[in-house]
């Protein structure tokens, strides 16, 4: 009889890796490879390939849950209520929102800093690994897009920022216009010079959250900070060292 129960628990568990663990493996590869790909896609591809691993994540959870049930039960039971559980809280979009400030001052006018800010062609000046594709709106206005192409270490990444605020000399903003993200620069008067504050918001994407939303997110969120900070210091030491505005 034990004999007969272990063959049973054999074969189930072969029913479960070749239902479940099989796509599992095959979609979080397919999304992994149209990830990394270098050829620059855009946004929606990636988003496209997030969701791909989302899916391949969720299958992957089931696949351990039946893994786990071969031996107990009780133990593949817990798993498969904690990943349900965990998978309830990951999607959400109030549980991937994410928002980061940051700002330096640096010695000019916010006119000054203003110009050299939102004139998209000085991006690739504090952002080395972005270009800017044009034409351009010059000077820009709410609703101009800006066609960017950004090298981070896995791929090459196209994407449009449209300018939600332009405000002279006080407020500059961007929207990713495939994703929900948006930059917001404010400039105010700080003794002599001008005190350049910047803000980001938006919701990182269901792969992150599926592959560890309470661990990857503040992860990626102190990245991007981290990214951003080393700009707003190339901007101060540009402005600082060379006229404003310039190319």
């Amino acid at each position: 009889m034990g004999e007969i129960k272990v063959e049973l628990i054999g074969f189930w568990y072969t029913v479960a890796v070749l239902l479940f663990g099989i796509p599992a493996a095959v979609l979080l590869l397919l999304g992994l490879v149209r990830t990394v790909r270098r050829d620059a896609p855009t946004i929606q591809s990636i988003e496209r390939a997030a969701a791909i691993s989302a899916i391949g994540a969720v299958l992957l959870l089931v696949t351990l849950t039946l893994f786990l049930a071969q031996w107990s039960w009780e133990v593949g039971l817990a798993f498969g209520v904690l990943s349900a559980a965990y998978v309830a809280y990951s999607l959400p979009e109030a549980t991937r929102r994410y928002a980061f400030q940051c700002s330096v001052t640096v010695r000019c006018t916010p006119d000054e800093a203003f110009a050299f800010v939102s004139d998209a062609r000085n991006w690739p000046r504090y952002f080395a690994e972005m270009t800017v594709k044009g034409p351009l709106d010059m000077p820009p206005h709410v609703g101009s897009v800006i066609h960017v192409s950004v090298m981070l270490p896995t791929v090459s990444l196209s994407a449009d920022e449209r300018v939600t605020a332009y405000e002279p000399p006080k407020r500059f903003a961007t929207s990713m216009v495939e994703t929900r993200g948006e930059g917001i620069y404010d400039f105010m008067p700080a003794g002599d010079g001008t005190e350049i504050a910047y803000s980001s918001r938006g919701v990182i994407g269901t792969r992150h959250a599926l592959l560890g939303n309470a661990v990857l997110k503040p992860l990626v969120v102190r990245r991007m900070r981290t990214r951003r900070e080393a700009a707003m210091r190339a901007i101060r030491s540009i402005l600082e060292g060379q006229p404003a505005g310039s190319v």
